[in-house]
């Protein structure tokens, strides 16, 4: 009796695949659904690319929820740190939502996963010295409804970023509030930050930024004003002379 014969997936070309990736990384839409329909995998890894790492760099929001829908793995390593580093929140708050339904027990685990700075997933940048939250991204820069989100998914408000061979770098608060990130400032306090670096580090005017955020208002950080110059001593009739002299 002859064993049941196993279903076959099928065999695509590299040029085949070549072509859905570019598809994926200029964000067509045609050409991802042509791809995506004749059964080319959303999560296959060839010329150390990815279709959702593609979908992230077109910056195209329906790129992405196209791959997602089809069954992307939003856990892959990197990709939130990519999404997290987008100046469009969609991204981010899409693969939340995403990865709520993909696999709610890996979440916590997941938004408080370390990367490179500059998206060290590639096996040959693990040696970077210097990891970051995707937390830290969005703290940073400023984005308020992702940092909401990656919170209320399980991020921890403070996160211990270490550099080897210097010191450790300030709480990520204190970043915050010394980057003018009033409102993504405001919500790591919310969700249980250590106000004490806070009122060790920042005085005076240090403080009415943080009233200033409370209320929904900027003030300048400090003014500083430049040093005076002494001035440049007067250029003798001799020393003027001698520069045309032959």
């Amino acid at each position: 009796m002859s064993p049941c014969k196993q279903p076959t997936k099928p065999r695509f070309s590299d040029e085949r695949i070549r072509r859905f990736l570019t598809d994926c990384f200029f964000g067509h839409l045609e050409g991802m659904k042509e791809g995506l329909e004749e059964g080319l995998d959303p999560n296959l890894d060839r010329f150390g690319e990815c279709p959702l790492e593609g979908a992230l760099e077109s910056q195209k929001f329906e790129a992405v929820k196209l791959i997602v829908d089809h069954g992307a793995d939003v856990f892959r390593k990197g990709m939130l740190h990519r999404a997290a580093s987008k100046s469009e929140q969609s991204f981010l708050l899409y693969m939340v939502r995403a990865g709520n339904k993909q696999d709610p027990s890996r979440v916590a685990s997941w938004v408080n996963e370390w990367c490179g700075r500059d998206h060290d997933w590639a096996p040959q940048r693990k040696q970077k010295t210097l990891q970051w939250t995707a937390l830290e991204w969005v703290v940073l820069g400023g984005k308020v409804e992702s940092t909401c989100a990656l919170l209320e998914a399980g991020a921890n408000p403070e996160p211990v970023n270490q550099r080897r061979g210097s010191k450790p770098p300030q709480p990520l608060v204190v970043q915050a509030v010394l980057n003018y990130r009033l409102g993504t400032a405001g919500a790591l306090l919310i969700a249980g930050a250590d106000p004490t670096p806070l009122m060790g580090r920042l005085k005076g005017v240090h403080k009415d930024l943080l009233d200033g955020a409370r209320i929904g208002r900027k003030k300048p950080w400090k003014t500083v004003s430049p040093r005076p110059r002494p001035p440049k001593p007067p250029k003798s009739p001799a020393s003027a002379s001698n520069r045309f002299r032959a």
